[in-house]
């Protein structure tokens, strides 16, 4: 039996995961080298939308990934783990916002 909640199978969420994974760590590279932003802000950011549009269930197939990843897979009811997820987009957000205006060193 699949520990995974929902229609999620172990090479789907390995894919989607990592794909997540990828695509932060690249914007992250980017946004910092090309557009001087701080990294953690734009890993931040993006994990704020990511979580606040599994959140919304926007994508089934993101909730689940979300769903199923780490400690939030502890959670049994779909709407604790959504309540959870607004919350943390919102605190990834403010620290995002955060991050962006602290100084980046005197000038």
């Amino acid at each position: 039996m699949s520990r995974f909640k929902g229609s999620m199978t172990w090479a789907k969420f390995a894919i989607l995961y990592s794909a997540i994974i990828v695509v932060g760590v690249t914007a992250a590279v980017l946004g910092s080298r090309y557009l001087h932003i701080d990294g953690i802000a734009i890993v931040f950011a993006g994990c704020a939308v990511l979580f606040f549009l599994a959140a919304t269930r926007t994508s089934e197939t993101l909730f689940l990934v979300v769903r199923n990843a780490g400690w939030f897979s502890a959670i049994e009811s779909d709407r604790a783990i959504r309540i959870v997820l607004v919350v943390f987009s919102i605190l990834l957000a403010i620290g995002a916002s955060l991050l962006v205006r602290a100084p980046h060193g005197a000038g």
